[in-house]
């Protein structure tokens, strides 16, 4: 028990947090409840850690099993304490046989749900998300956005081939240098400024639909795609397909794409990004 603030406990509690970090095998319901347990410690001690601390120590305290789910929840914006553990709580990497269920990551409707309470990243407001924000869609008719990103999460290089379409968890939105793959596009009069992984700014200078041939026959639609010229290959955004509900789940060797109970697309792992089956 911590019950007093004397210089003991506070070096006792403050080396636990500075050393806490996932044992090998341990199921995550284990670890969350004794990361909870030294927070209230460093409350008791008159340390409270804010919510950003926590989220931050959470995740950074994670074992390699739990690095793609960690990945997308740092890049899911808005992001908050009780939505990470609630998506973590899905993740059991001790237990193979629900390999394929434990990544399922992005589930947006227990936030629509509850009400949107955050900040708009185009407007600055609070109460409305991008997707919902009026000048935002009043901007984007008449061809005024103008906007910088860091969209790329894996590094963009001349060895992707321009047919092939990488999931990237980082991304903002889906983006591609592959004209003849769209159905319809508008140019915009203010290009889009995208940073890469090198530091280098490119424009987006247009945005339409593309059309997607799989290779099980099926065909997929994917809207507001950015058709960026100076750049090879093609990039699907997960929280993009995340306002259409569509959820994301990885598995070490492919992630899955799911509307509902439907099966949308595949992409299978090779190395270390995901490359959509077309």
């Amino acid at each position: 028990q911590f019950n007093r603030n004397t210089l003991k406990n506070r070096l006792i509690v403050t080396k636990k947090l500075h050393n806490f970090k996932m044992e090998s095998g341990t199921r995550f319901a284990v670890h969350v409840d004794q990361f909870k347990e030294i927070v209230l410690q460093m409350e008791t001690i008159g340390e409270p850690l804010d919510e950003t601390r926590q989220l931050v120590l959470l995740l950074g305290s994670l074992t390699d099993e739990y690095r793609m789910i960690s990945t997308v929840l740092e890049n899911t914006p808005n992001m908050t304490l009780a939505y990470a553990i609630q998506a973590l709580s899905g993740v059991d990497a001790s237990d193979e046989s629900s390999s394929a269920q434990q990544k399922a990551f992005v589930a947006k409707k227990s936030y629509d749900k509850r009400g949107f309470n955050g900040k708009c990243f185009y407007c600055k407001k609070t109460g409305h998300k991008a997707t919902e924000c009026r000048k935002k869609k009043a901007d984007e008719e008449r061809g005024q956005v103008a906007r910088e990103t860091s969209d790329y999460a894996f590094t963009a290089t001349s060895a992707m081939g321009k047919t092939e379409w990488l999931v990237d968890s980082g991304a903002s939105s889906h983006m591609t240098s592959v004209r003849d793959k769209f159905v319809s596009m508008k140019e915009l009069k203010t290009p889009v400024r995208i940073t890469i992984a090198d530091g280098k700014k490119i424009d987006a200078v247009a945005m339409g639909t593309v059309g997607l041939k799989l290779m099980d026959g099926t065909s997929v639609t994917l809207s507001d795609v950015l058709y960026i010229p100076e750049v090879e290959g093609s990039l699907i955004s997960v929280a993009k397909l995340a306002e259409k509900d569509v959820v994301a789940q990885f598995s070490k060797d492919k992630c899955v794409f799911r509307y509902g109970d439907a099966t949308v697309m595949e992409a299978k792992r090779c190395g270390n990004v995901y490359k959509l089956k077309t």
